[in-house]
């Protein structure tokens, strides 16, 4: 009776862990809608985020997410972002959305990357910190090359 309960107990455990994983964040992620917005001091508009409840119910969730690893600025090496599509037709070169991309903060040295990854990190959502895109993986890892 001990064994069908443990083995009954496992089986449950790995059909949510593989629920997880087949969790398409990123299409979590493109549920977000902009409207216009102002800095503070500053007359200049900006699309300032509004994300779904959805979103809102992941933030501070550990996820993991494919796609690309691209530098943020040419020449940069510690400042990344992972992106959904390759590099010619991302956000920044191939007019892609801005849910598209997500800012990587790592303590492990990563590279940018032709190849699909897998990042795992804290989902944190940013809405007005002109600093940071919009969503930043935080504590994130290279999982999978």
């Amino acid at each position: 009776m001990r064994k069908t309960i443990y083995c009954l107990f496992l089986l449950i455990v790995s059909v949510v862990i593989n629920a997880q994983n087949d969790i398409d964040f990123w299409e979590i992620l493109g549920e977000v809608k902009f409207e216009t917005g102002y800095m503070e001091g500053s007359d200049v508009p900006f699309d300032v985020p509004v994300f779904s409840d959805k979103l809102k119910s992941i933030e501070g969730q550990t996820i993991q997410l494919q796609g690309y690893i691209l530098p943020v600025e040419v020449g940069s090496s510690d400042h990344y972002i992972l992106s959904k599509l390759p590099f010619n037709v991302c956000y920044y070169c191939g007019g892609a959305g801005p849910e598209t991309i997500i800012e990587i903060i790592s303590d492990d040295k990563l590279e940018a990357s032709d190849n699909r990854v897998v990042i795992q990190g804290k989902l944190m959502l940013n809405k007005r910190d002109m600093n940071y895109h919009m969503y930043v993986l935080k504590n994130a890892e290279l999982i999978d090359q």
